[in-house]
């Protein structure tokens, strides 16, 4: 799935013990981290699959996401 169409899916995150990476969740088999960027030089959060090595950024948390 693109990382793009992921920020329309009702996601559950669970919380981590990662400063840098606080939130993993899995969707379709697939894990999912967010990172929390170096915010006002770049975007707030990054989406990142592990799987593909390939990440989104976005500032505004998704309505159909669920934060631990």
């Amino acid at each position: 799935m693109h990382l793009n169409n992921l920020l329309a899916q009702s996601l559950s995150w669970k919380e981590i013990d990662n400063s840098e990476f606080p939130y993993r969740t899995i969707h379709q088999g697939l894990t999912y981290a967010i990172r929390i960027n170096d915010f006002l030089d770049e975007q707030l959060y990054s989406l990142l699959s592990n799987e593909n090595n390939t990440e989104i950024s976005f500032d505004d948390w998704p309505t159909l996401w669920e934060r631990p």
